[in-house]
């Protein structure tokens, strides 16, 4: 098709050529007309021409296959609303880690967003590990400036590098019956000037977006690009979605809008990918930046449960108490228990206080990413790498090709120095460390590898040496002694630093202590999770957490005084419980409070606190639901049963003007509450209300 065009393209510019140097000087208007036209149809072909080319590009491109890439670097975005800089964020979103899953019929039961962190912490999407095993997760991306298609290509090797297979194809590329052929798909989109779509976009808006198509068979998730001096922000990315869910679709989560390639932003993404790929350990994109916070007290609030131990955790800044609103988060920088460390040291021969060598008397050094003050800025102009065409993965992970994939730009790398004489254990406590027998002999067998061919006398020994380790089998392990920074390095190297963890935060400043509501969970090998275990068990009381505050404006309190609704499940109460706080000390006394958790003997979470609130006026209405308590042979019974049955008081505190807040897991309580909404006030009224700042949601 492409050479027929050119064919065309050359015979019309020949003619045109011919009739103007064959009619010369042109002095009738006649052939002046036929020289124009001739003219004009030479320069439709040329443009025909070049849309073929991008066209027949875009689809090649979405055919690359997707390799492992190396370190991933900080985005930096270009111009507009697919991601113009103004200031680089420091850091920020949620990190999400696998969890146990649950029966159907306890949903109600799981975590709120508190204990997003760990296996278990909250429940998964009723789909997730099927993706590994099942078809390749699509991931579509519409891009003006070249950002959207770099965080597609990021997005696509996180989830490869977790065993999932992906398929990568521009937004132009498909049509309403690829779509509704499709399972699952993650769509990465900007919007450009005033809420518009990509250029690259607008085909797909107007052919397939006007048009009527089932997508009941689609779950999807979508991150949207903008700009939040723009007066429709992420105008595009909201559309798509509501397209989406209007033509059946379910979410697999909400909707996550990145401002200005906001780092922050980008992390709660990657949360959800986390989750997406059951990885519990998927390292941070990039690294928050901590401050240092002191464990002042833990208190058990539900001995006796069937649910898991939940505990009160309360925090004091060392060095001056930062400011926070109710629905903000909190970023924990976990470490590894004592215990795990030294079972790893033990297996490589280290014992307890072993201290980092020195070879030559000096400091080890390793690459951390940079400040993202040291950033490059990446504008309209900057090249999208490609990658080469390749088909489209069909099999399992393994059998991908390894071609290059396009990553984002790398920040600078800064060295970060460990003095010579630094405990091993305290090192290692910060990094993620292998979990049986075999994993650590082959770690080991790799840092006797690298520590032979440094010791080579040339380059040629040094390659024999490392083959005769790659190939020597794993055998029981002798100590690897001395200690060199060399052998640190390597070591280092190959375990990368822990992935942060996020809590929602319970308190307010003015209480002088920031509080957490976590609840503690368990790997299927039975080890506590990184965060939980961290908070609730392997820190004492008065060490030091590394924590950041993250804002978290999509669950900041009503910009009004009205009516408020506040719905949640599990350790969820935490979000609730700052805003019913704020609320307390505004004076703002009209709050309903529905809450869910397993029992009423033990499971009451702030029954003290919550009972003072109904005394007060501050709670004017409050129903509890324990879905354990109605004998064996009852139905259980949900927060979202109870929303179906007080749905006229729903619809009459909707016409006061209140706001509706809801905290928990997607999957269950947060996805039956909506559906219930729905049936109550309409589909058109919950996006009015939605659009309005009027229901919001911290869910997963």
């Amino acid at each position: 098709m492409t050479r027929l065009a050119y064919g065309v393209l050359a015979v019309l510019i020949a003619g045109a050529w011919g009739v103007a140097a064959g009619m010369a000087p042109l002095a009738d208007p006649a052939r002046r007309w036929v020289a124009a036209v001739l003219v004009v149809l030479a320069y439709v072909a040329f443009c025909g021409v070049v849309a073929l080319r991008r066209r027949a590009a875009a689809q090649a491109h979405g055919r690359v296959g997707i390799a492992r890439q190396g370190r991933a670097g900080q985005a930096l975005p270009g111009k507009g609303q697919d991601g113009r800089r103004r200031s680089p964020a420091a850091s920020g979103g949620r990190m999400q880690g696998p969890q146990n899953f649950q029966n159907p019929a306890d949903s109600q039961d799981a975590q709120g967003p508190a204990d997003l962190q760990d296996p278990a912490d909250s429940q998964h999407p009723a789909d997730s590990r099927d993706q590994i095993a099942g078809s390749p997760l699509l991931i579509a991306y519409a891009s003006q400036t070249g950002f959207a298609e770099q965080l597609a290509w990021q997005t696509a090797d996180t989830l490869h590098s977790a065993g999932m297979a992906v398929t990568v194809l521009p937004l132009s590329a498909l049509d309403a019956a690829q779509l509704s052929a499709t399972k699952r798909a993650l769509f990465v989109v900007s919007t450009t000037g005033e809420g518009d779509a990509p250029d690259t976009a607008v085909g797909f808006a107007r052919r397939v977006m006007r048009g009527a198509v089932d997508l009941h068979g689609l779950s999807y998730g979508v991150l949207s690009l903008g700009d939040r001096s723009y007066a429709h922000y992420c105008a595009f990315g909201s559309a798509l979605d509501g397209w989406l869910h209007r033509h059946g679709a379910q979410p697999l989560f909400d909707t996550v809008q990145v401002d200005n390639g906001s780092a922050d932003d980008l992390r709660h993404w990657q949360q959800y990918l986390g989750v997406l790929s059951g990885n519990a350990e998927m390292a941070d994109w990039t690294t928050p930046v901590y401050a240092p916070w002191r464990l002042l007290a833990r208190e058990h609030l539900n001995p006796g449960s069937p649910g898991g131990p939940a505990f009160l955790v309360s925090l004091v800044a060392t060095e001056g108490m930062p400011s926070w609103q109710a629905g903000d988060i909190a970023e924990i920088g976990p470490r590894q228990s004592d215990a795990e460390v030294q079972r790893v040291m033990a297996a490589l021969g280290w014992a307890p206080e072993a201290r980092a060598g020195s070879d030559k008397g000096g400091a080890i050094t390793f690459a951390m990413p940079s400040a993202p003050e040291a950033s490059l800025q990446m504008d309209a102009a900057t090249p999208v790498p490609k990658a080469p065409a390749t088909p489209l993965p069909t099999a399992p992970v393994a059998s991908l090709p390894t071609a290059p994939v396009p990553s984002l730009p790398t920040a600078t790398a800064l060295p970060v120095s460990t003095p010579s004489g630094e405990r091993i254990a305290d090192i290692l406590a910060g990094r993620l460390l292998p979990h049986d027998d075999e994993a650590v002999a082959a770690l080991a067998l790799r840092l006797r590898s690298d520590a032979s061919a440094a010791r080579a006398p040339n380059a040629a020994a040094a390659a024999a040496a490392a083959h005769a380790h790659a190939h020597a089998p794993i055998t029981p392990i002798t100590p690897i002694t001395p200690i060199t920074l060399q052998t640190l390095q390597t070591l280092l190297d190959h375990l990368p630093p822990l992935p942060h963890r996020e809590y929602s935060i319970a308190s307010l400043p003015d209480d002088g202590v920031l509080q957490l509501l976590v609840r503690q969970t368990r790997y299927p090998d039975g080890r506590l999770g990184l965060g939980s275990g961290w908070l609730t068990q392997h820190a004492p009381v008065g060490a030091t957490v590394a924590l950041r505050i993250r804002e978290n404006r999509g669950f900041h309190p009503p910009a009004d005084d009205g009516p408020m609704i506040l719905i949640g499940n599990g350790t969820g109460l935490a979000g609730l419980r700052a805003h019913l706080k704020a609320r307390a000390r505004a004076g703002q006394h009209r709050n309903w409070l529905l809450f869910g958790e397993r029992t009423a003997a033990h499971d009451q979470f702030f029954a003290e606190e919550i009972a003072a609130w109904q005394q007060a006026g501050v709670l004017t209405r409050l129903d509890l639901v324990f879905s354990r308590d109605g004998g064996s042979n009852a139905r259980a019974r949900y927060v979202q049963d109870r929303l179906a049955e007080v749905a006229d008081d729903i619809r009459q505190w909707v016409d006061d003007g209140a706001a509706i807040y809801v905290c928990g897991s997607l999957q269950g309580m947060a996805s039956g509450v909506a559906e219930v909404l729905t049936r109550t006030l309409g589909e058109d009224r919950l996006d009015t209300l939605t659009e309005a700042g009027r229901y919001r949601r911290d869910v997963y």
